[in-house]
């Protein structure tokens, strides 16, 4: 059962936000040691049914891959984290989607594949808006780095 017991749906969300936290601080190898711990305790706890809690997981995996400037390993894993988004959810519009597209269009610019810029910006725009903090960080992020603006 995901609620009872040392290892449980709790400890999985801890590890997540320690591990997001770890990745930011620059200590890479201690988060993907908590995140890869979380993503074993969801399958075991679920059965390897993708949930938002792995979703997560694989978009922290991406940012660790992304501060490691393999930007190549880093898409690989925001790629797994929107496909379980797409799978689980009926609507978009939350906030973990908003951040797995912001990654996804900065990260596409870092491998010059500028379709795929303007498709996450196009769909960040429709599902979130012009006036959306994350739209900003994208537009700002692609100014700052002399990228062409889609």
């Amino acid at each position: 059962h995901p609620y009872i017991g040392d290892d449980n749906i709790i400890t999985v969300g801890m590890l997540i936000i320690i591990a997001d936290i770890q990745q930011k601080q620059g200590l890479l190898n201690t988060a993907k040691q908590n995140v890869q711990k979380a993503i074993s305790l969801l399958e075991r706890l679920f059965h390897n049914k993708p949930t938002r809690h792995k979703a997560n997981c694989y978009r922290i995996l991406g940012d660790i891959y992304s501060n490691q400037d393999n930007h190549v390993q880093a898409r690989e894993y925001y790629i797994k984290s929107e496909s379980i988004y797409k799978d689980i959810l009926k609507y978009l519009e939350i906030d973990d989607v908003s951040l797995i597209y912001e990654r996804l269009a900065i990260n596409s610019a870092k491998l010059n594949n500028f379709s795929q810029t303007k498709h996450y910006i196009n769909f960040h725009k429709k599902h979130f808006g012009t006036n959306h903090p994350r739209t900003f960080s994208i537009l700002n992020y692609l100014h700052e780095n002399n990228f062409k603006i889609p």
